[in-house]
């Protein structure tokens, strides 16, 4: 990495794509009482098997369209690692360090093989892990918890991480990082940097062709729905009990939902297992349109009943006060760190990865 180095220039605007209607408008066109009585329990086979098809196709097209819009930025032409002695034997040792991308990215990507290569470079020695989980179309259909499986499979597999290591995600890929982790089984991670991920779920599916497709089969069953986005909506203008009672995943990461001594049990690993953290380091985007609300990748969401409102801080929010996840802790104890950047979702730049982010790991 250096400040001579060019971020690639953007391709060129993609055309809106149209039949009778946009993508945009097809995306937004908004479900009928009747098209709702239509997915009632009668035909839920009927209706499983369109959104299965419907996802499969807007997944493909998502991917092929999301090239600019989804991967992580490209610094500097990776080289191949030069010969050498054994990692081992290359400075001081130093914990590992694994780098997840977010939905639509892959580990065999430009842009992540720079962001990879760039902790090598900038800690010689240090054993990187580019992580393929959910590479490409995968991370649009695979729910979070089949993705937490892969990753944990993933990090078993390498004899490099048996004592733990030090992480990074983009976007989704921290959500399934924080996953990992809660879990509370596998090799430890010390310290953990999300960058522009959902934390507090989201509000509202992104716009643009590059979505649109794949919001129209969300759209069908927000919390329900084939797609990842149901593992991290939620809907405030529906209520807080809707919530608890329909998310499929958030929910539970976050321990928002207390049900009995099984799911108590539950929800004192995840916040032992955030407590245990050394750093966690919230990267966030100042002007993120694909994160609504953006202040979610601080854990901060609308108030109940008030989607578009204004937003509760995370400081201010009752999972902070009652300490449920452990947050309140790690601020207390100078572990949580909150990261502002200039720009939109994963748009940043050489300077600032190398000099705040890089320098958490």
């Amino acid at each position: 990495l250096s400040d001579r180095t060019a971020r690639t220039t953007p391709g060129p605007r993609m055309p809106e794509l149209q039949a009778h209607f946009s993508y945009h408008e097809l995306a937004h066109r908004p479900v009928s009482p009747p098209a709702r009585r239509r997915c009632s329990a009668t035909a839920l086979a009927h209706c499983a098997a369109v959104s299965a098809a419907l996802l499969l196709v807007a997944s493909f097209a998502c991917h092929r369209l999301a090239a600019h819009q989804l991967h992580a930025p490209v610094f500097a032409p990776v080289l191949p690692r030069a010969a050498g002695p054994p990692r081992s034997a290359v400075g001081p040792a130093r914990r590992p360090v694994v780098v997840l991308h977010g939905m639509g990215d892959a580990s065999s990507n430009e842009g992540m093989r720079s962001l990879c290569g760039s902790v090598e470079e900038e800690y010689p020695g240090t054993h990187v892990l580019c992580a393929s989980t959910a590479d490409g179309a995968a991370s649009m259909k695979m729910r979070l918890d089949d993705q937490i499986a892969a990753f944990a499979a993933e990090v078993a597999s390498d004899p490099e991480l048996k004592h733990g290591f030090n992480a990074v995600g983009l976007s989704q890929g921290g959500l399934v990082l924080r996953g990992y982790l809660e879990r509370g089984s596998g090799p430890p991670i010390g310290r953990l940097v999300t960058v522009s991920t959902p934390h507090a779920g989201i509000g509202a599916c992104p716009e643009g062709a590059v979505w649109a497709l794949l919001c129209l089969v969300f759209k069908l069953d927000p919390y329900g729905s084939p797609t990842v986005f149901s593992d991290y909506w939620k809907d405030v203008s529906g209520g807080r009990e809707a919530y608890l009672s329909r998310s499929r995943w958030l929910a539970d990461a976050n321990n928002e939902r207390d049900s009995g001594a099984s799911t108590s049990a539950a929800m004192a690993r995840r916040r032992a297992a955030m407590q245990r953290l050394e750093a966690y380091v919230l990267v966030h985007a100042l002007n993120d349109t694909r994160v609504v609300p953006r202040e979610s990748s601080t854990h901060a969401f609308w108030a109940w009943g008030g989607k578009g409102g204004p937003v509760v801080p995370m400081r201010q929010s009752a999972e902070y006060r009652n300490d449920s996840l452990g947050l309140r802790s790690l601020d207390e104890a100078g572990r949580l760190h909150t990261l502002p950047f200039l720009g939109d979702h994963l748009d940043f730049e050489p300077a600032f990865w190398r000099e705040r982010v890089l320098s958490w790991l």
